[in-house]
């Protein structure tokens, strides 16, 4: 090519150079094997056989008009059969065709019984090709299985350099083969001339620093950190719940269910240690089982606890709204079944998801400089098809929560013990909230890399978890503790009181008294006046005791009175008192 010198195509075309596939060059033996075989056509009989098999030269005999393709021409059979050396073309066309004939070969290579058959269908010839491997004209013939093609490992390549030239203001570029990729491996054969006019190569451009959007140590620290804190948590609150389980406060919550949200939130908190891996710290194929795990600890913690909460606000609902006012049962197994149906539900569509269309770590360029190199990247788990799955997950535990919801709506007017409804309709609420806000925002943050979305996620998860924890068992602790502390005090006046009036009738000095209350841990200060009003007391409870007995013996007079009624009648004249303050034991 020739371009005027000083030109901008010219200055851009020095040093330039182009890699060609290649069919073959002198000197490469089989190569000249096959130039050998072909010009033994370049004879007279040949050439008029292969005229005859060709077309005329005439362009509309061999479908071109040249009224909409001026361009077109035919070939002229004097100058275009001419075998003295192959074209680029021919030694390609030369193996394929040795190919398709070797792999029919082998298609038809079929025995049955004493019989061989000949006979081959499309697709057996396809399979046939893509395994035939020979030694061609243009080198070792293989194909890809994945894509059909040459395998490029067994191809000839050869790179051309272009050299410019000057003819006065003109400047002609000429190409000349300097490198020769042959076998897999790249073979120089003459000096390449670069832009600058010499042979020494130029530096290599700077590396650059591909932004791989990682989570980062501060971030995962942090968010591990403070998981670990609520593992921690539901992990003494359950231990918490087991030893004081005849507590009076922890009675009328059930310990099932304080064990069953303990429970979920322990599972649910774990969601944040598979959400916090990435290829940084973890292989291609760990986060790839972390990208599948995520869901399951999420979806089944999310379940157990907002399970138990729903059972515990339905059996509450169930005994104080009863419009016939006779007495209910309610036994765990009615109060599991909603948390065995939901549970089912997760699993199963979890397991299908995870067969299906499992969830895989991927990795893709987000940016790239001028020169078309990466400068940053994000890791995210993704799956082509997992919306169904997702959208089915969501309205599942969405259904819960609104059920839950409900639920504590319909018990807000109830009084009970301990204020605890309050404290779950309370609970119940920030999660409500919290889930709501978030949604959007983890919708955005699942395409906007790894490290956004680990950090919204992990956000949800803790305040969630922090916020049942907290609500359901900070106040039912701080009830228990003011009930122990009061309940020993008592006791100990009590029996302080008793010893005193039986071996001195007179009223003891205030260091005796707390002499005794030390002996128990407990430390009060009171005046001899104060204790005097204790002992007053002391006599009122024994009027309140003889009232209680006279009211059980009235008690056994009516049961005596309707002992000829049957079971039914009499436990249809039993019903609940006024409203007022309740004890579910």
């Amino acid at each position: 090519n020739t371009y005027g010198k000083g030109s901008e195509v010219a200055l851009a075309s020095k040093g330039v150079a182009m890699i060609k596939s290649s069919s073959g060059r002198a000197g490469m033996p089989i190569y000249d094997r096959l130039t050998e075989a072909w010009s033994t056509l370049n004879n007279k009989d040949d050439i008029e056989y292969i005229k005859s098999m060709h077309p005329s030269g005439d362009p509309e005999s061999i479908g071109y008009d040249s009224a909409t393709d001026p361009d077109s021409i035919g070939y002229d059979p004097a100058t275009d059969f001419d075998f003295t050396t192959p074209g680029w073309a021919e030694p390609f066309i030369y193996d394929a065709m040795a190919m398709l004939g070797l792999a029919a070969c082998n298609a038809s290579a079929t025995d049955v019984g004493s019989e061989r058959f000949s006979a081959f269908g499309g697709a057996a010839h396809y399979d046939a090709i893509i395994g035939t491997q020979f030694s061609g004209t243009t080198g070792t013939v293989r194909l890809d299985a994945k894509t059909g093609s040459r395998d490029p490992d067994s191809a000839l390549f050869i790179m051309h350099n272009y050299v410019g030239v000057n003819y006065g203001d003109n400047v002609t570029f000429t190409e000349t083969e300097t490198d020769i990729f042959q076998s897999g491996s790249w073979k120089n054969v003459s000096s390449f001339v670069y832009a600058d006019g010499t042979l020494d190569p130029h530096p290599d451009l700077d590396e650059v620093d591909v932004d791989m959007q990682y989570i980062g140590v501060g971030v995962r620290g942090a968010c591990l950190g403070m998981a670990c804190i609520i593992v921690l948590l539901s992990i003494g609150f359950a231990a918490w719940t087991h030893t004081h389980r005849r507590n009076r406060a922890v009675r009328s919550s059930q310990p099932i269910f304080l064990l069953l949200l303990c429970l979920g939130i322990f599972i649910l908190d774990l969601t944040i240690v598979p959400l916090s891996f990435d290829d940084e710290i973890a292989s291609v194929n760990q986060c790839t089982v972390a990208c599948i795990l995520s869901p399951w600890f999420f979806c089944i913690g999310f379940c157990i606890s907002f399970s138990a909460l729903f059972s515990k606000l339905w059996r509450v609902n169930k005994i104080f709204h009863n419009p016939t006012m006779k007495r209910i049962k309610v036994t765990h197994t009615d109060v599991i079944i909603p948390l065995f149906i939901f549970l089912s539900a997760n699993i199963l569509v979890l397991s299908l998801w995870t067969t299906l269309a499992p969830r895989s770590w991927e990795r893709d360029v987000t940016r790239y400089d001028l020169l078309d190199r990466a400068i940053e990247s994000e890791g995210k788990c993704g799956s082509e098809k997992s919306l169904p799955y997702t959208l089915t997950l969501a309205v599942i535990n969405v259904s819960l929560l609104l059920l839950t919801m409900t639920q504590a709506y319909k018990a807000r007017e109830i009084s009970i013990e301990f204020a605890e409804t309050k404290y779950i309709a309370l609970a119940i609420s920030i999660c409500s909230l919290v889930c709501g806000v978030s949604a959007p925002f983890l919708f955005v943050s699942a395409s906007s890399g790894n490290r956004v979305s680990f950090l919204f996620s992990s956000i949800v998860v803790l305040v969630i978890s922090s916020a049942l924890l907290l609500f359901i068992f900070v106040p039912k602790i701080r009830f228990a503790a003011k009930r122990d502390i009061s309940s020993s005090i008592k006791k100990v006046v009590q029996n302080f009181v008793k010893k005193e009036r039986k071996e001195r009738p007179v009223i003891p000095t205030i260091s005796t008294l707390n002499h005794q209350l030390e002996a128990e841990g407990l430390k009060v200060e009171m005046t001899p006046q104060k204790l005097k009003g204790l002992m007053i007391h002391e006599v009122e409870w024994k009027k309140e005791k003889m009232k209680y007995e006279n009211r059980v013996r009235e008690l056994e007079m009516l049961l005596e009175k309707h002992s000829s009624s049957t079971p039914r009648e009499v436990q249809e004249t039993h019903t609940f008192p006024e409203k007022g303050n309740f004890i579910l034991a």
